[in-house]
């Protein structure tokens, strides 16, 4: 009894601390898919943030009672800020606060009831995300 035991527990101890050759293939996958999405988020902010195109400008001046004009053309290199995600949750907390603070300043002014927490933040939460998710449609 006591081996049967004996090799059972070490039968456990081996099968629990030797990790399948399966294990290592996901975690691989996942770490790839995790990185290649970085990647691409990575390119496609760099790429919005950049635009290229065709640049003309013109100018008219005088001097000494004569008149200076011209125009030119170009490549104009011109650039976006775009936000990362953290700038982006930062944006949202401040939207947020600042909405919180303008319904709770609207509720006093009128002198009602305060409403239920959970529906003001509802409904606070759903306009902020009404107006980034436009805002990032419209750009």
């Amino acid at each position: 009894m006591p081996r049967s035991i004996a090799a059972v527990a070490a039968a456990l101890t081996l099968a629990l601390t030797t990790p399948a050759a399966a294990d290592y293939q996901q975690d691989a996958d996942a770490f790839a898919k995790v990185a290649q999405d970085i990647a691409v988020g990575s390119l496609q902010r760099a790429r919005q943030a950049i635009a290229i195109g065709p640049f003309v400008g013109a100018f008219v001046g005088a001097s000494e009672g004569e008149s200076i004009s011209g125009i030119s053309f170009g490549l104009g290199l011109f650039t976006f800020d775009r936000p990362s995600i953290l700038q982006l949750r930062q944006i949202v907390e401040e939207k947020l606060r600042a909405r919180v603070k303008e319904h709770i300043a609207a509720v006093i002014a009128s002198g009602g009831a305060a409403p239920d927490e959970r529906d003001v933040l509802a409904k606070v939460v759903a306009d902020v995300k009404a107006e980034i998710l436009g805002e990032a449609r419209v750009k």
